[in-house]
């Protein structure tokens, strides 16, 4: 199992996460997404903003004088916590996303709360991890030592066949003889950079053979 159903299990049957958190799979990732922790947010004024990761804890919606929902949610990502508010077309544009256990990419203004005393957030763009990574990174990078045997082409093949039709291209950097050769594949290869293809890849060459460029 990956690490993402193996934590889910423990969700599912403890009601807690027991050895480890699920965004424990991107951090080596975050940095290239975010621009702190959620620990280390500070006010950024009305005309800035930050960007962190987090795992929605809790959602809570409400309505306004208005008659239009907004919703405040919780993000937690192992170093602290933040309460942030969806405005109504915020809240309408993202609201599917907005689901508890969910690891998310979020943007927005800091200010500091007098009443809970302590930071929260405006809102003004999520990403989920698929969304994160078509946006940031390069190229999905497999490493391959020739030779390379026809079933083990064939299985790089109908693993990455899963996957097609995204917009993140592939790059295989192939070691041979002391040589090193880095081939970028056809756009017609180009996939979507899932959690599901980067575990099956890395169940089939090994985890340090797969690689996000940024």
């Amino acid at each position: 199992w990956s690490e993402k159903v193996w934590l889910a299990g423990e969700k599912d049957t403890l009601g807690l996460y027991l050895t480890g958190h699920p965004i424990n799979q991107y951090l080596a990732e975050m940095p290239s997404y975010t621009s702190c922790k959620i620990s280390d947010l500070t006010p950024t004024g009305k005309e800035g903003s930050a960007s962190i990761a987090g795992l929605v804890i809790g959602v809570r919606v409400m309505t306004n004088k208005k008659g239009r929902r907004w919703g405040i949610v919780t993000l937690d990502d192992r170093s602290g916590r933040v309460e942030a508010r969806l405005f109504p077309d915020t809240f309408e544009q993202y609201e599917e996303m907005l689901q508890t256990d969910r690891v998310l990419f979020v943007q927005g203004q800091v200010s500091f709360d007098d009443y809970s005393g302590g930071n929260t957030m405006t809102i003004r763009n999520i990403l989920d991890i698929v969304d994160a990574r078509e946006h940031y990174v390069k190229a999905l990078q497999l490493v391959l030592e020739c030779p390379l045997h026809n079933a083990m082409v064939e299985k790089i093949k109908h693993t990455l066949n899963q996957a097609i039709g995204g917009t993140c291209p592939v790059e295989m950097h192939v070691e041979h003889a002391g040589f090193n050769v880095e081939l970028r594949t056809d756009s017609q290869w180009y996939v979507t950079p899932s959690d599901q293809l980067i575990h099956d890849l890395k169940e089939l060459l090994g985890a340090q053979a797969v690689r996000l460029q940024f």
